[in-house]
């Protein structure tokens, strides 16, 4: 089947520089590149969505500040020593 197509001239490029890298013609770096795009979309739908379940661990105290990482550890495993 022949379809006339409009390519960006940065997808061109890119077609282009693997077509070099791959030594194949144009027309086939195209519909390989179209196979694994829509490969990737099917792959894609077949994915569950990520869920993230929220736990409760209690009550923190006020004073504790999370941007403050070293001061989180200290608190945990103590005072740390050279």
């Amino acid at each position: 089947m022949e379809i006339e197509l409009t390519i960006d001239d940065d997808i061109a490029f890119e077609l282009t520089e693997l077509q070099k890298k791959e030594d194949k013609s144009f027309e086939q770096i195209v519909n390989k590149t179209l196979r694994r795009g829509l490969e990737l979309k099917e792959y894609e739908a077949a994915l569950k969505p990520f869920k993230v379940k929220a736990m409760n661990f209690g009550k923190v105290d006020d004073d504790i500040n999370f941007d403050k990482i070293s001061e989180l550890i200290e608190r945990i495993e103590g005072p740390w020593h050279r």
